[in-house]
Formats: structure tokens, sequence, C-alpha cells
């Protein structure tokens, strides 16, 4: 609803490549994105929520989903740090598109030390 090829089929064009689409666009993509973080919230209870990726990086999109997520959520969770868009609840990766990369090769640093040193005959 609110990935690349999503954006793509419904305003015919790439997020990147909005334009004049973009005022248009940022309300309907914050609406399922909002939906999605309160399914989230509800189900997972994070801490936090690191929100990456290619549509996120449309203007305006990420704070019209955290403004959209408070509204979406309405009272029923008074007090979580999601009821204030400003709270850092849901933001965008510190290494921006090198989070993936590296997130991997942590984890490909973690494993290797975690293993047991092979034994020699």
């Amino acid at each position: 609803m609110a990935s690349g090829p999503a954006v793509r089929a419904r305003w015919g064009r790439p997020g990147e490549h909005l334009g004049a689409l973009r005022s248009e666009a940022v309300p309907v993509l914050a609406f399922y994105l909002a939906q999605l973080l309160a399914a989230v919230t509800y189900t997972v209870a994070p801490d936090r929520i690191i929100f990456g990726g290619g549509v996120v990086k449309i203007p305006g999109l990420l704070e019209a989903s955290r403004e959209r997520l408070s509204e979406v959520v309405g009272g029923a969770l008074e007090g979580h740090p999601l009821t204030s868009p400003d709270s850092g609840y849901v933001c965008s990766p510190a290494l921006a598109d090198l989070a993936g990369v590296h997130g991997a090769l942590y984890l490909a640093h973690d494993l290797a030390e975690s293993r047991a040193p092979l034994s020699t005959v």
C-alpha cells in the first residue's frame, strides 16, 4: 500500500519524482504507514520504531506519518511516546541507507564470534 511499486502504480511515477503530486500522495501514504505503525505498536510494543526505505524519503512523509499515528491511535495509549510526534518514537535510521549493510555485517561478526573454534586433530 505504501511501497515503491505501490506509489508508482497509484501516481504513475516513483516517489522521488512525484513533484506536484506529492501534496496528494503524502496524506494517503501517511495514513497507510500510520496503520502499520499502530499495528506494530499494539502487537510488539517496541521502545522505538526505526523506519527506513525509499518511500520514507519522500519529503514530509515521516513527519506526516508520526502525526497521523497519533490520530489513528487516539486516546487509546495515553502517555505513550507515539502520541507526541516529536518524541522520537518513530525515527529514521541514523546510518541512513547504510543501516541494512552495517546491521548485516554486525550480525555476521556476532555469529562468527559466538561459534566455538574448530579443534585441530
